[in-house]
C-alpha cells in the first residue's frame, strides 16, 4: 500500500473514532436516573417533602417524610431508585 492509502486509512479511523467516542462515554451516565425522577418515584412511593437529593459516592442521599409522618434520611440506588436505606432523621 502506498502512504496516500495509509494515511487515508488513518484519517478515516480518526474520524470514526472522533465521532463514536462522546456517544460511548454518555451511553454510562445515561443510565443513572435524574435527581427529579428519584423526588418523583419516591413521592410516587408515598414519601413526602423530598429534598436535597444528591449524589454522594454513588448513591443517592435524601431527605424526605416517611409515610408514618416521621423525618428519614435516604439512600437511594441512582439505577433504579429503589430505597436501599432508610435512617430516622435526629
Amino acid at each position: 500500500m502506498t502512504r496516500t492509502t495509509y494515511a487515508a486509512m488513518l484519517a478515516g479511523l480518526l474520524s470514526l473514532t472522533l465521532v463514536t467516542a462522546p456517544r460511548a462515554m454518555d451511553a454510562g451516565r445515561s443510565h443513572i436516573l435524574a435527581p427529579q425522577e428519584i423526588v418523583r418515584q419516591l413521592e410516587d412511593a408515598g414519601y413526602k417533602n423530598v429534598h436535597d437529593v444528591e449524589l454522594d459516592d454513588g448513591v443517592y442521599e435524601a431527605d424526605a417524610t416517611s409515610r408514618a409522618g416521621v423525618p428519614v434520611d435516604l439512600e437511594i440506588d441512582p439505577l433504579t431508585g429503589r430505597v436501599l436505606r432508610e435512617d430516622v432523621d435526629r
